[in-house]
């Protein structure tokens, strides 16, 4: 029952939790990451919009950028059954792809 209540208390963070102390921390952990794999791709996304460009990713899960429900229900399962910041790192892959 415990890990139900985190991945509940994961999932709602954003809606809970000042800006600042949720996506925000996990917004300039994929520009970390991008930058770190890709120097020259992460100081174009600094040029453009700063670290800004994931933040709709994390709020909502892509569920905006998609437009099959089947892409969009798989997210959801493997980032339900992922550790908080998975997100992060799933935005940074699909940058980096």
């Amino acid at each position: 029952m415990k890990s139900i209540l985190f991945i509940c208390f994961d999932f709602t963070d954003p809606m809970v939790l000042p800006l600042e102390e949720s996506a925000m921390l996990q917004v300039q952990l994929v520009h970390r990451l991008v930058k770190k794999d890709d120097n020259y791709l992460g100081k174009v996304l600094d040029d453009i919009e700063g670290p800004m460009f994931s933040i709709s990713w994390i709020l909502t899960w892509f569920a905006h950028s998609f437009t099959n429900l089947d892409q969009v229900q798989r997210i959801y399962d493997y980032l339900l059954c992922s550790q908080p910041y998975v997100v992060a790192y799933l935005s940074a892959a699909f940058i980096l792809i």
